[in-house]
């Protein structure tokens, strides 16, 4: 029951996103249609292709900086064959094809999967290696092969996109409103005799206030939608690792050893790989709320509640 209804809710949740992603297409093919001599389904195909260029470039791009920023190196099989080991066996399991398993230092014990399965990585730190037993190690690199096997990768650089392209579209058709408004009233005011004074300056202070405003709110709106989604994803990651082990344990272990770590200040790890790591903690109300992770306890107690004490 655990496992439908977290379904359920990333459905509803990539469901907004998917319509938002589906809006901004309408919107760029009703930009583009006089290009095309006024050809809707034309329009419509030219739009989907402009978006989706969008997002490919964004996940390709975003993972070859993210694997430079930590010096990403492959994993040796002959110094780390266990790991290399289970992986392939969960591999088996899952009906996965194995992934390039890397090295790279985050500054703190985590791990996190990039690309899709067929050209999917697996990058773990030398803390996590260092710390964790082979059957806690096993459980993660089954929670990164989960987030491969459903393109977590691809629909969150697909969900980040949908963002950053809508805050471009709210930002300049706020703009052109504001503008056409104010000049209106100029003219108007100019066409019974009433001098500008510093009219303009006013306009053009509430032209910038309500863009930042709509953005902000528009922008933000979205974004706790992705952060949801985010979050629903490392539950069931987590619920398909113990599935395919078979040792919540181990599982709960991790996590809880991943998570009592002493942390590196912000300015160690950057953002874009937080977002991707199988850990991360947050304090206060809006962080939990913008959080790319629930908490580790939440994590646990859910993992709890699905399997019991063993499977």
């Amino acid at each position: 029951m655990e496992k439908k209804g977290l379904k359920l809710r990333m459905a509803l949740t990539g469901g907004v996103l998917l319509a938002v992603y589906l809006f901004v297409v309408v919107i760029v093919a009703s930009l583009v249609v006089g290009l095309v001599g006024g050809n809707d389904l034309l329009a419509l195909l030219l739009a989907a292709v402009i978006t989706t260029g969008f997002v490919a470039l964004q996940y390709v791009g975003s993972r070859q900086i993210i694997l430079q920023l930590i010096d990403a190196q492959e994993l040796s099989a002959d110094e780390h064959p266990e790991i290399h080991e289970r992986v392939e066996v969960l591999c088996d399991r899952m009906d996965l094809p194995k992934p390039t398993l890397l090295v790279g230092d985050v500054g703190m014990m985590n791990a996190f999967a990039l690309g899709r399965p067929g050209n999917g990585f697996v990058v773990l730190t030398p803390q996590l290696i260092q710390a964790l037993t082979m059957d806690e190690m096993e459980g993660i690199l089954a929670h990164e092969l989960a987030h491969l096997d459903s393109y977590d990768v691809v629909v969150m650089a697909a969900a980040q996109s949908a963002i950053v392209m809508v805050a471009l579209l709210v930002r300049y058709t706020i703009a052109l409103f504001v503008s056409v408004f104010a000049f209106s009233v100029e003219f108007a005011l100019s066409f019974v005799g009433l001098g500008k004074g510093d009219r303009s300056q006013k306009w053009a202070r509430l032209q910038f206030v309500l863009v930042g405003v709509s953005v902000f709110l528009v922008t933000n709106v979205l974004a706790l939608f992705q952060r949801m989604l985010s979050r629903h994803r490392e539950y069931f990651a987590d619920s398909k690792a113990v599935e395919h082990t078979g040792d919540v344990d181990a599982m709960t272990s991790a996590l809880d050893t991943v998570a009592t770590q002493d942390t590196p200040s912000d300015d160690q790890v950057s953002e874009h790989v937080q977002a991707l790591c199988v850990y991360g903690e947050h304090d206060g109300i809006l962080e939990r709320l913008y959080a790319t992770h629930p908490s580790t306890e939440k994590r646990i107690e859910s993992l709890r509640r699905e399997y019991g004490s063993d499977v």
